[in-house]
C-alpha cells in the first residue's frame, strides 16, 4: 500500500486511532466524518504526533463522499456501520471510490 499513489480512505474517523496510526506507518490517509468538531479534535492529535502531513481530514457523509469513482485502492470503515440505520448506501460508496 505505501508504494501505491493513491491514499487510505477512513470512513467514521471517530477519535482518529486508525488514520493516524497509518499515518504513523507512513501511509497516506484521507479520513472523513460528518462531525467537524471531532474532526478539530483528531487535527490536533495528529499534530502533537506529527502525523498531520499525511493525514487529510474531510467533513462528509458516508452515503455521498465527496471522492470521484476509483480514487482509492484500500477503505477502511472501523466502528461505523452499526451506528447507520441504513448500510447499504455507504457500502456502495465504499465500492465506488
Amino acid at each position: 500500500m505505501k508504494d501505491s499513489n493513491k491514499p487510505i480512505l477512513d470512513i467514521g474517523t471517530g477519535r482518529g486511532s486508525i488514520p493516524i496510526f497509518l499515518s504513523s506507518k507512513g501511509y497516506y490517509v484521507i479520513s472523513v466524518d460528518m462531525d467537524w468538531s471531532i474532526l478539530a479534535e483528531v487535527q490536533d492529535k495528529a499534530v502533537l504526533q506529527d502525523v498531520h502531513k499525511r493525514l487529510k481530514l474531510v467533513t462528509a457523509n458516508s452515503e455521498l463522499l465527496p471522492f470521484a469513482d476509483g480514487t482509492f485502492n484500500t477503505v477502511v470503515c472501523i466502528n461505523l456501520l452499526h451506528h447507520l440505520q441504513d448500510y447499504e448506501p455507504t457500502l456502495s460508496e465504499m465500492r465506488r471510490v
